[in-house]
């Protein structure tokens, strides 16, 4: 073959390299750029409506219609629980999609039994709430603070303690307004993401995409939410506002195998978390903490509600709550193991694995 031939073949074949190169580079950009719009806008992006609510009659008890409005002048549906003599008011938040807080009736009766009002918020783009795009946690601190005025402006509730109580996505709203809404005393927080960028990649790590590619789509993610809910609200994300939660008692709740947000999601919560931050995690896929169903009637788990009752007693001055004695304390949620706590309800696959105390720390 004649060198002059040869050359230009050899050109002809850098250039096909070159081009295949641009074309899987642009096709690379391409989809990292169209994921977040394909899978995250259809997420955020629509109004929830529930097929099923739940009843405070289901617990026997009633519960009261509430309107309030955020500051940024949406309408918001609340359920109100109220106490004769309240020794605390809580605030109950659920997830993204599901379920209702309407959920939350079997926990209001629970504290309802210990003294407790509560108030059921359904937050921005949920239910009867006003809204087109779900918050992630970003927004929805108003939502809050149109919880804890409502609460502040009634005499009853006036000189009560205020605590937050949510649930994976009402989980993270909890600890952003735990952090920043001076009112709220004290925070508890199951399955709660660390950022939702973190919860996204967290998933995708697990559906099998290599480390690289999630290097690489971060920036995308950060950049989608960035149009979505403005630069100025990106540092409000759960990770951060745990960082700055001064003295607020804090009680963090995962289940190690958490399928919906990983648990590694509750490690970095709890790398950044204050010192007395306590923490109490399970074994298995429980979302929800509780197995099955056992989140609707949370009274009927002594475990759990002796966790859920010894934190809001321990700090608003009464004894603890019994069945807690001996669990042992794990520091590090890396070094987390299967420990029965002495009183065991449910399966054993629920498991008590680890409870931090203010006074363990």
């Amino acid at each position: 073959m004649p060198e002059k031939k040869r050359v230009v073949m050899k050109k002809r074949f850098k250039t096909m390299i070159i081009a295949l190169l641009v074309i899987v580079i642009a096709g690379l950009g391409a989809a990292l750029f169209f994921i977040p719009r394909l899978m995250i806008g259809p997420m955020i992006n629509i109004h929830v409506t529930y097929s099923q609510i739940f009843h405070p009659e289901d617990h026997g008890m009633t519960a009261r219609d509430l309107s309030l409005t955020s500051s940024d002048g949406l309408a918001l549906e609340a359920y109100e629980v109220p106490h004769e003599q309240p020794r605390g008011a809580v605030i109950f938040l659920t997830g993204i999609h599901n379920p209702s807080v309407t959920a939350f009736f079997g926990h209001a009766k629970m504290l309802h039994d210990e003294g407790f009002a509560s108030v059921l918020l359904e937050v921005r783009a949920h239910g009867r709430s006003e809204g087109r795009r779900i918050g992630l946690g970003y927004h929805e601190v108003k939502d809050v603070e149109a919880a804890v005025r409502y609460i502040k402006e009634q005499p009853l509730y006036r000189e009560v303690p205020i605590a937050v109580f949510g649930l994976s996505m009402g989980g993270a709203v909890a600890v952003n307004a735990a952090a920043r809404i001076e009112d709220i005393d004290m925070l508890i927080a199951l399955s709660a993401y660390s950022t939702f960028t973190d919860a996204f990649l967290d998933n995708m790590r697990n559906m099998g995409f290599p480390k690289f590619v999630l290097g690489l789509q971060k920036p995308f993610i950060d950049q989608y939410l960035r149009s979505q809910y403005g630069k100025d609200l990106m540092s409000l994300t759960p990770v951060e506002s745990i960082a700055v939660l001064g003295d607020k008692p804090a009680l963090l709740m995962h289940s190690t195998g958490d399928s919906q947000v990983l648990f590694e999601s509750f490690k970095r919560l709890a790398a950044r978390a204050p010192g007395h931050v306590q923490t109490w995690t399970v074994e298995g896929d429980h979302h929800f903490i509780l197995p099955d169903d056992g989140f609707w009637r949370p009274y009927d788990h002594e475990d759990y509600k002796a966790v859920v009752l010894d934190f809001l007693n321990r700090h608003i001055g009464r004894e603890r709550s019994e069945g807690l004695e001996g669990a042992l304390v794990v520091d590090d949620p890396d070094e987390v193991g299967a420990v029965l706590s002495p009183k065991r309800a449910g399966p054993r696959r629920n498991e008590v694995l680890s409870v931090r105390t203010s006074s363990d720390l």
